[in-house]
């Protein structure tokens, strides 16, 4: 649930999460005698139960809804274009990597703040190529794929395919070729 007003973050949510988590064990172990006295009495009623299930699965269907009436197959499209395109086993960096491996069998290589890669972003000279969006911009996705992008001066494009990320949904990923010499 707390996600929901957070669409487009990540941390926001994950931390507020934790500490909504944190705060609501505390009070459980500190109301446990009486809690469980309560729970054990049988007070719920059917409407009760009904009212609580609905309000915990209102915002997922709103989701939900959300997502179906805007959705569209261009990353799954995508997915497939890439099996095509490289032979499987290919590692290919990026976040987006991730995203489009999964109708072919390309070997992504997440690059995270901190994590997933990290470390070596800049000198994975056993990769290949970077996935990532080019439409709204480069480095959509993280400006740790502009900092690859930098180690690696003789880059171009391959490849670009429609997907659907950004609230428009008009979006383009590239297949970028590092061409990085040593």
């Amino acid at each position: 649930m707390t996600r929901v007003p957070f669409p487009t973050e990540v941390k926001v949510p994950v931390r507020t999460a934790f500490a909504c988590a944190a705060l609501i064990t505390i009070a459980i172990v500190a109301a446990w005698p009486a809690l469980r006295r309560w729970l054990a009495a049988g007070t719920w009623t059917l409407a009760t139960a009904v009212m609580l299930a609905a309000l915990l699965a209102v915002p997922d269907l709103v989701q939900f809804g959300e997502f179906a009436a805007a959705r569209t197959y261009k990353n799954y499209a995508a997915s497939i274009a890439l099996e095509h395109l490289l032979a499987p086993g290919t590692l290919v960096q990026g976040k987006l990597a991730n995203g489009l491996s999964l109708e072919n069998r390309i070997r992504p290589i997440f690059i995270g703040h901190g994590f997933g890669n990290y470390a070596d972003r800049k000198n994975r000279w056993d990769v290949r190529y970077i996935l990532t969006y080019i439409t709204p911009r480069i480095g959509y996705e993280g400006d740790q794929i502009l900092d690859v992008l930098d180690a690696y001066p003789g880059w171009h494009v391959v490849r670009t395919f429609d997907v659907a990320e950004s609230p428009g949904g008009h979006d383009t990923a590239g297949l970028i070729e590092k061409r990085a010499s040593h």
